[in-house]
C-alpha cells in the first residue's frame, strides 16, 4: 500500500518524501541540495531539481506500480521552467527563514540596525560611564565627581542598603554634552526619555536647563503626579545623524520609554566621502539595503571581516573612517571657504540621513520605545546665506551679477524697495542659483510687503546655500518620508512639526509666515521662549501617544504651569553662564564668517564676562573683518594688556599692525606666534612681509622659504620670496 497525501496540487507519496529527507541529509555538501517527486492524479511528474539518474529510474519504478493501467499509456506532463525554479526556491527559502528564526533566538541583530554601511568611527567611547558615588538629591556636581574618581572613591555605599548604580556624562565628553546623571536600573514608576540630536537639544547657545529638554524635565513632573519623569539630555553639540543613531543605540541597553530626536541641521559639517557608494548601480544598493536586514548576513558580514583581519591585516572597516568626535569643515578654515558646489555629495549625505532615521526607528523598536522626531525650523528671514556660489557662467556674467546685487542693497538701504526688487530681480534671471540674490530679493519683498514672494525667496537662498548650515527640503522630506513609513498599529512613531508650528505662530503674532529673529537667536537656535514653545508642542504629542496609560489624570498645560517652571529654571541661571551663553552664540556667529552679527553678541558678552580674553578676540576679528581698523586695534590692546600670553591672538594683532605699518612691533608679535604656531604657514608668510617692510632680506627669505614648503606654490607667497631673494642677491647682509 502506497501512501499519499496533497500538496500543492501533487500527490506526494511517502516513499518520495523518504528519498527527499534523505538526500537532503546525506547529500554533497557545500551547495545546497533537494529534491521532491510528486504524482499529479492521472499521471507523474518527476522533481523540481536534478538529482542522479539511479535516483530518477528507481522513482519511475516506484511509482508505476501505483499507477492504473488506464493510464500508462497517457504522455508525461511537462512542467515549466518557471514552476521548476519555484519549487527549487522553496526549500532554498525554507533553511533561510529558519536559519534567521535560529539566529533571532541567539541575539542576532540585523546589520542594518547595528552598524552604518556609510561610516565607521575610529574608536568608541561611551557617552554615560558609572559614577564612583550617587548624586545626592541636590543634584550631581561635576567638579566633586571628578575628584572622586581621582581619589578612587569605592562605588558601593556605606548604608545598609545595597548601593544604586548611577551613570553620568564620560568626562571627555563634556566638551560636547551637557553633564547629566541617571540610575542605571529604572527605578519603579519611572518613566525615562532620552533626547537626541545637535547643538538645539544640548540648548545652545545656554544649556540644558533652558532647552526644550529642561522645560519637559520640569513641566512633565508637574502635571503627571503619578510618574516620575525622567528626562536625560543626550544632545551633543554639532552631531549630526550618524552619530546621533550610534549614541542612541547605546542608550537602547537603559531601559528608554522615549526616544525624542532633532537631528536636522548638521549633516553637513563633516567631511565623509560617498563616492564609492554613489558608483554602485541603483538595484545593487536597493539589494544590499534588503540584505542588511537579515541576520544571516550580519554573520556573513562579521565572518568576512575577520577573514580580512587575519588574512591582511586590514582595518575592520571598509566605509569611511570619523574621528571618536565631531571635526567640522568649518574649524579648517576661516569661514565656509571649504564648501563648493557638489551634487553628488548632497546626494549621498541625503541618502545617508535617510538610512540614519530608519536605523533611529529600529533601534527604538528593538528596545520596546516609542520615538518621537522634530521636523526642522530655522532663520530664514534674518541671516544671510553662508556662502554663495555661482553656476558655470562666465566672468563677464558674474561681474554683472554682482554688479545688480550690490545696487539692490544700496537701493535697500536708501529705502528704494521697488528699485531694489526690479536690480535684484534682474541678478536672479541671470544666475538662479547665487544664494545672495535670493536671499537680498527676499528682503526687498519683505518691504514691500510681498510676503508670499519674500518667504518663497527665503526659502530658495537656503537651498543654494552652498554652506548648508540650515536645513534644506530634502531633509524634511526625507524626515516625513520616515515617519509615514514607519507608521503601524500600534503606533511608536510619532511627530512633532515644528516648522509647520512654528510658521503658524509667526502668522498669528506677524501677520506673516516669515521666521526671523524674533523666534531664532541666530541661524538656528531657538530663543528661550521658542524652547519653551517647543517643549509645550512635545507635551501635546505626548500627551495624544500616553493616552490610556495614565495621560488621563495629566493636569492641563496652563499658564500657571509654565509660569512656576519658568521661576524654576531660571532661578537656576546666573549672570555668567548668560555670559558664557552670548559668548558661544558670538563664537558661533564668528566662525561661520557673519561678522556683523557676531560682534554685538561678543560685546555683550564682555558686559557679564569683563575682560574674557575669548569674547574680545571675537570682538576685535569680527572689527578687523568690518574695516574699524582703529577699533579693533583698541581691543587687542586691551586683550594683550590682561592676557598677554593668549596666543591664539598674536597671528591676527600682529597681521592687523603690519597693515597700518606698525612693523617693528608688528614683528614682535609675529614671533611670538611663530613660537606658538612653528609650522603655520599663514605666520610665517606675515612675519616674511614684516621682514621685507623693514629691509632684512635674508630673514625674510628664510620665513617666506619655510611657509612655501608648508604650503607650496601659493602665489602670494611665491612673489614675495622673489621679491627677497632678489634683493638678498643685491645685498647680502641680513640686516639693513
Amino acid at each position: 500500500m502506497v501512501v499519499t497525501w496533497e500538496m500543492l496540487g501533487y500527490v506526494v507519496t511517502w516513499d518520495s518524501l523518504l528519498r527527499i529527507l534523505k538526500i537532503n541529509r546525506f547529500g554533497v555538501a557545500g551547495h545546497w541540495s533537494a529534491c521532491a517527486e510528486f504524482v499529479r492524479v492521472g499521471g507523474a511528474v518527476q522533481g523540481f531539481m536534478k538529482i542522479s539518474s539511479k535516483t530518477r529510474l528507481s522513482s519511475k519504478s516506484a511509482l508505476s506500480t501505483t499507477r492504473p493501467d488506464s493510464q500508462a499509456s497517457r504522455p508525461r506532463r511537462q512542467i515549466s521552467r518557471g514552476r521548476k525554479l519555484c519549487f527549487a526556491l522553496i526549500p532554498v527559502l525554507a533553511l533561510v527563514v529558519l536559519a534567521e528564526f535560529l539566529l533571532m533566538l541567539l541575539g542576532v541583530a540585523p546589520l542594518s540596525s547595528t552598524a552604518d554601511p556609510f561610516v565607521g568611527f575610529s574608536n568608541s567611547t561611551p557617552l554615560f560611564s558609572p559614577l564612583p558615588t550617587a548624586p545626592d538629591s541636590s543634584g550631581d556636581d561635576l567638579l566633586s565627581r571628578l575628584e572622586a574618581m581621582q581619589d578612587g572613591a569605592p562605588a558601593v555605599s556605606t548604608d545598609a542598603k545595597p548601593a544604586e548604580e548611577w551613570l553620568a556624562t564620560t568626562p571627555s565628553k563634556l566638551v560636547w554634552f551637557n553633564d547629566q546623571s541617571f540610575p542605571r536600573v529604572k527605578r519603579p514608576g519611572t518613566k525615562r526619555i532620552f533626547c537626541l540630536g545637535g547643538s538645539t537639544t544640548f540648548g545652545r547657545p545656554y544649556s540644558d536647563t533652558t532647552s526644550f529638554c529642561g522645560w519637559l524635565r520640569e513641566v512633565l513632573n508637574r502635571i503627571d503626579p503619578h510618574t516620575r519623569w525622567e528626562v536625560i539630555n543626550a544632545g551633543g553639540v554639532s552631531y549630526a545623524s550618524y552619530r546621533v543613531a550610534a549614541i542612541m543605540e547605546e542608550l537602547s541597553q537603559y531601559d528608554p520609554d522615549w526616544f525624542i530626536v532633532y537631528s536636522v541641521h548638521n549633516e553637513f559639517l563633516e567631511r565623509r566621502t560617498y563616492a564609492d557608494l554613489l558608483n554602485r548601480p541603483g538595484w545593487l544598493l536597493t539589494l544590499q539595503s534588503f540584505a542588511a536586514q537579515t541576520r544571516s548576513y550580519s554573520v556573513l558580514d562579521r565572518l568576512y571581516q575577520a577573514a580580512r583581519r587575519s588574512a591582511d591585516h586590514l582595518p575592520v572597516a571598509t566605509q569611511n573612517q570619523l574621528p571618536p568626535e565631531v571635526d567640522e569643515r568649518l574649524n579648517h578654515t576661516v569661514g565656509p571657504v571649504d564648501y563648493h558646489r557638489d551634487a553628488s555629495w548632497r546626494s549621498g549625505v541625503l541618502r545617508h540621513y535617510e538610512f540614519n532615521l530608519q536605523r533611529m526607528v529600529d533601534i527604538a523598536r528593538r528596545c520596546n520605545s516609542q520615538i518621537l522626531f522634530i521636523t526642522p525650523a530655522s532663520n530664514e528671514g534674518s541671516c544671510t546665506p553662508f556662502k554663495s556660489e555661482f553656476s558655470s557662467l562666465q566672468s563677464e556674467s558674474q561681474q554683472r551679477i554682482l554688479s545688480r546685487v550690490q545696487q539692490g542693497v544700496a537701493a535697500l538701504d536708501d529705502a528704494d524697495y521697488a528699485a531694489a526688487a526690479t536690480l535684484l530681480e534682474e541678478a536672479v534671471e541671470l544666475d538662479p542659483a547665487y544664494a545672495e540674490t535670493r536671499y537680498r530679493l527676499g528682503q526687498a519683498y519683505v518691504a514691500l510687503e510681498r510676503f508670499d514672494e519674500a518667504g518663497r525667496e527665503f526659502s530658495l537662498a537656503i537651498e543654494e546655500d552652498i554652506c548648508p548650515l540650515r536645513a534644506v527640503e530634502e531633509i524634511d522630506s526625507a524626515l516625513r518620508r520616515v515617519v509615514a513609513e514607519a507608521t503601524q498599529e500600534p503606533r511608536d512613531v510619532w511627530l512633532v512639526d515644528f516648522n509647520e508650528k512654528l510658521h503658524a505662530l509667526s502668522e498669528r503674532e506677524q501677520g506673516n509666515r516669515i521666521l526671523g529673529d524674533r523666534y531664532f537667536l541666530d541661524h538656528v537656535h531657538p530663543t528661550l521662549e521658542i524652547h519653551r514653545q517647543l517643549a509645550v508642542w512635545i507635551l501635546e504629542e505626548l500627551k495624544v501617544a500616553e493616552n490610556g496609560v495614565g495621560a488621563e489624570a495629566w493636569i492641563p498645560v496652563e499658564e500657571t504651569v509654565l509660569s512656576e517652571s519658568e521661576a524654576s529654571i531660571f532661578s537656576r541661571v546666573d549672570l555668567r553662564s548668560h555670559g558664557v551663553a552670548l559668548r558661544n552664540l558670538a563664537k558661533v556667529l564668528h566662525w561661520s564668517g557673519k561678522f556683523v552679527e557676531a560682534a554685538p553678541r561678543a560685546s555683550d558678552a564682555l558686559e557679564l564676562l569683563p575682560n574674557d580674553p575669548e569674547s574680545r578676540f571675537v570682538l576685535a576679528d569680527c572689527l578687523t573683518h568690518m574695516g574699524e581698523i582703529d577699533a579693533a586695534l583698541v581691543q587687542y590692546e586691551l586683550l594683550f594688556e590682561d592676557y598677554p600670553e593668549w596666543g591664539r591672538g598674536y597671528v591676527y594683532y600682529g597681521a592687523l599692525l603690519s597693515r597700518v605699518e606698525e612693523y617693528e612691533k608688528a614683528k614682535g608679535y609675529l614671533m611670538l606666534a611663530v613660537l606658538h604656531k612653528p609650522e603655520d604657514a599663514y605666520v610665517l608668510f606675515e612675519l616674511g612681509r614684516v621682514h621685507l617692510a623693514l629691509e632684512e632680506w635674508a630673514f625674510a627669505e628664510e620665513s617666506l622659504r619655510k611657509a612655501d614648503q608648508l604650503y607650496p606654490d601659493d602665489p602670494a607667497t611665491l612673489e614675495l620670496l622673489a621679491t627677497a631673494r632678489e634683493k638678498l642677491n643685491r645685498n647680502p647682509s641680513p640686516l639693513r
